[in-house]
C-alpha cells in the first residue's frame, strides 16, 4: 500500500474514531474530560516535551525528565478516564480520543502563530476573511472542547453519585439535564 492510501485511512480511522467519541459525549454515555483541569493536563503532556526542547536545547537531562512527564501525564488521562467512565474499554477508546483531540487543538493554534509569522517574514497577509475564517475555528474548537467538558453531567445523566466538591455552581448542562429530569 503506497503512502497516499494508508494517509487516506488513517483520516478515515480518525474521523470515525471522532464521531464515535462526539456521540457518546454529547449523548451523555461517555466522560471526555472530567473538567478543566483534565483538559489542561492532557494537553500539557502533548506540550511538555516541545517546550522543553526550546527551552534548553543542550541539555538531555531536561529533554529525558519531560518526556518522562509527558508520559506520565498521558497516562494519567487514560487512567481517569477509566475511572470516571467505570469501564475500561470505554475508557481507554475515550482517552485516546481527548489525547488526539488535544494535539489536534495544539496544531490549531501552532498553524494559526505560523500563518501570523509568515506575515511577518515575507509580507503576505492572511486579510480580513483570513483571520474572520481562524477566528471562527478556533472559537469553534474552544466551544467544541467546553462541551466535551462534560464530567458531572454524565454522573448526573446515567443517575451515579457525583464526587463530593465537583460541583461548585451547576453548568447549563446540567440545569438542562434537572429541566428534563422535572418535566418526565
Amino acid at each position: 500500500m503506497n503512502n497516499d492510501a494508508t494517509c487516506i485511512l488513517i483520516m478515515i480511522g480518525l474521523i470515525i474514531f471522532g464521531i464515535a467519541t462526539i456521540y457518546f459525549s454529547t449523548s451523555k454515555k461517555a466522560v471526555v474530560f472530567w473538567d478543566g483541569k483534565d483538559l489542561i493536563l492532557t494537553t500539557l503532556a502533548w506540550l511538555i516535551v516541545p517546550l522543553t526542547t526550546m527551552a534548553f536545547r543542550e541539555s538531555s537531562v531536561f529533554y529525558i525528565i519531560a518526556l518522562i512527564v509527558s508520559v506520565i501525564l498521558f497516562i494519567r488521562s487514560i487512567v481517569v478516564c477509566v475511572k470516571k467512565n467505570r469501564s475500561v474499554p470505554i475508557g481507554i477508546f475515550v482517552g485516546f480520543f481527548k489525547n488526539i483531540f488535544a494535539l489536534f487543538g495544539i496544531f490549531l493554534v501552532l498553524g494559526f502563530i505560523a500563518d501570523l509569522k509568515n506575515k511577518e517574514d515575507h509580507g503576505e497577509s492572511l486579510g480580513l476573511l483570513g483571520y474572520i475564517l481562524w477566528t471562527l475555528v478556533l472559537g469553534l474548537f474552544a466551544w467544541f472542547a467546553r462541551r466535551l467538558i462534560n464530567g458531572p453531567a454524565v454522573y448526573i445523566a446515567k443517575g451515579w453519585a457525583v464526587p463530593d466538591g465537583t460541583l461548585e455552581s451547576p453548568t447549563e448542562t446540567e440545569q438542562e439535564i434537572a429541566t428534563d429530569k422535572n418535566k418526565a
